[in-house]
This record gives structure tokens, C-alpha cells and sequence, in this order.
């Protein structure tokens, strides 16, 4: 029985990877944006948490917390709010999506295909 979970578990992880394989290269996306994308397959998908999938891309993209502060016109503690929260108004991301110059809905895909694979 642990045998065969092992290797139903293989398989899935296997498709998973060759599908963000094949994404990557379609997509011609950073090793930055790689590495990021790996990040979310390996996050826990029980709760999407976009205050982590934020703070995980500023810091791969070296970005401080006071850098967005000053992009969004507020003071620093707000965006530690932003990395604390799980969720948050579609209007701000959108907002944090432009400034990033970075799609996060494409992230919170990969992540709500990964709960609906499960």
C-alpha cells in the first residue's frame, strides 16, 4: 500500500513538473521567475496566502518593503500588513500587480489548479 502511494504520488509530481516545464519554456520566463514558480508548486496549498506569494516575489526581485511603501504612497508598516494578510481587495493587487510589473492572479492560478488537482 505505502509502495503504490509512493509511486501515485511520483506520477502526479512528475506530470506537475513536466507541465511547469513545458510553461517555462513557452514562456520564456526568468531563472528569477523559475525559481519563484517552484516556490508555489512546493507552498503548501491548503490556503493561498497572496501576502506570501508578495512578500516571496519582492524578495527574489530584491525589492524592499519600503520601495512598494513608496510605489503605493503609504507608510512601510501597511506593506507588512499586505505580507501578513492571506487575502486582500482585487483592486490593491491589481495596484501591487502593475507596480511589481508582475501578474500574481497567473501565481494564484497555479496555485488554485494545484487544489483543484489534489
Amino acid at each position: 500500500m505505502y509502495v503504490s502511494f509512493l509511486v501515485n504520488d511520483f506520477k502526479d509530481n512528475f506530470a506537475f513538473f513536466f507541465n511547469f516545464i513545458c510553461v517555462f519554456i513557452s514562456c520564456s520566463l526568468s531563472l528569477s521567475n523559475l525559481l519563484l514558480k517552484f516556490f508555489y508548486v512546493l507552498m503548501d496549498a491548503e490556503e493561498i496566502h497572496i501576502g506570501k506569494v508578495i512578500r516571496q516575489h519582492m524578495k527574489t526581485q530584491g525589492r524592499s518593503p519600503s520601495w512598494l511603501s513608496k510605489k503605493l504612497n503609504c507608510h512601510r508598516s501597511n506593506i507588512y500588513k499586505i505580507f501578513e494578510n492571506s487575502n486582500m481587495d482585487v483592486s490593491l493587487l491589481i495596484r501591487i500587480c502593475k507596480i511589481c510589473n508582475y501578474n500574481f492572479f497567473d501565481d494564484i492560478s497555479i496555485l488554485i489548479k494545484k487544489q483543484i488537482d489534489q
